[in-house]
């Protein structure tokens, strides 16, 4: 009979021990699992890249926004940031080449001969940015602006010309049509400020 106990109470023992060892067992398991899943989270917002914010001028100004306009690949750029760029451009290309040609008249008048500012903060209906252009097209338009406004004829057909192609070749090379005469809007209104000469 005692012995019959014995075996009994053995196996309940080893049952329960059993148990112990099943229940162990899925509890490291399931701490592993939870252990992993913190892992991937972790991962993955690591590698989520951080929401850029979009602007008017997708966040660019100065000459990486310039770059962008005329296709050159910035690895740190995004779709979005150059789709709105791309529709703020027109205006930032315009005012700034009118504020060159103004810069030029402006030093023209006083006798000064420099160099037009570059890049130069230039405000639009969508703000303000900076904005950056090739150096040979603003030094052909600033110079422009000078000359008339020391007293060449705004009529003078090279001095037109000049002009014309330099608005021109930036328009050209960030792929933005020009929507204006800059000959009809900048050099022929000078017309009226030009000095004349005293009739003898």
């Amino acid at each position: 009979m005692s012995a019959s106990l014995n075996i009994l109470a053995l196996a309940i023992i080893a049952l329960g021990m059993l148990v112990v060892v099943v229940l162990l067992i899925y509890l490291v398991g399931r701490l592993n699992q939870v252990e992993q899943q913190t892992r991937d989270a972790v991962a993955q917002m690591q590698t989520t890249p951080k929401a850029v914010s979009v602007g008017p001028f997708g966040g660019l100004s100065g000459k990486k926004l310039w770059d962008v306009m005329v296709g050159k690949p910035l690895p740190d750029v995004s779709p979005e940031q150059i789709e709105a760029a791309r529709e703020s451009y027109p205006a930032v290309l315009y005012r700034h080449i009118v504020q060159t040609f103004e810069e030029g008249v402006a030093d023209g008048k006083k006798g000064i001969t420099g160099n037009p500012k570059n890049p130069r903060s230039v405000q639009t209906l969508r703000g303000k940015v900076d904005s950056w252009l090739p150096t040979a097209q603003l030094q052909t338009i600033y110079q422009c602006a000078q000359d008339v406004a020391a007293g060449k004829s705004p009529d003078d057909p090279a001095l037109q010309q000049a002009l014309e192609l330099a608005c021109m070749e930036l328009h050209d090379r960030c792929g933005v049509p020009a929507e204006q005469d800059y000959v009809q809007t900048l050099l022929l209104p000078m017309q009226s400020t030009a000095p004349t000469e005293s009739p003898p």
